[in-house]
């Protein structure tokens, strides 16, 4: 591993896996999700660190130093491989956060996607927006909130469940009325037996 990090080579990776990573954690302030897998971190990033420099080259091309003047300029690579992918990170993840963002670019900026290991799992990771969620558990008992922006699934063991940022009571007539004060509360999906999603009117 000596030598693998050099200053020969500290501006190879500087532009393309840094970038990845920098996006990845603006992004990460707005978008909630399971953590991958290290490997997986990894090829999102370099992809990202790609992506990164196909941008940075259409908008700032023209800056480019003379490529008869050795090395890069200090404030080009500063540019280049951390405001550049906190910027776009940033605004990506705003966006996603608020399911403004298309498929395709979903696609494009999330390139890799998580198998989905569980039915539950996969109907969360379907939800185009928030959504009223109804969980009945084997002995009756049931637990109703909002599953929103600020919410999360998760099918992790044992850790695992929902993290629901509103509750609600229901009463026999099917009014919903927010708890008070107001509650937020994770939630175990050990002997659930359903889950229902009710999706608000007027979206």
């Amino acid at each position: 591993m000596q030598g693998f990090l050099t200053p020969e080579t500290f501006e190879f990776f500087a532009r393309y896996l840094l970038p990845g990573f920098v996006f990845l954690s603006a992004r990460a302030r707005f978008v909630q999700g399971e953590r991958p897998r290290p490997a997986e971190t990894l090829i999102e990033a370099v992809i990202l660190s790609l992506l990164n420099q196909l941008i940075f080259l259409a908008l700032f091309g023209w800056i480019l130093h003379d490529a008869s003047t050795p090395g890069t300029p200090a404030w080009q690579l500063v540019l280049e491989v951390i405001l550049l992918p906190a910027a776009t990170g940033t605004l990506f993840g705003w966006l996603l956060g608020r399911n403004f963002v298309p498929a395709s670019l979903r696609r494009l900026f999330m390139p890799l996607t998580k198998t989905v290991t569980s039915a539950s799992e996969h109907a969360f990771a379907r939800l185009e927006g928030p959504a009223f969620v109804i969980v009945g558990y084997a002995d009756g008992r049931q637990v109703c909130g909002l599953f929103g922006d600020a919410s999360l699934a998760s099918s992790d063991l044992p850790n695992g469940g929902l993290y629901l940022e509103r509750l609600y009571f229901v009463s026999d007539e099917g009014l919903w009325t927010e708890t008070d004060p107001a509650r937020a509360a994770w939630i175990s999906l050990a002997g659930a037996r359903s889950i229902e999603f009710i999706q608000p009117e007027g979206g």
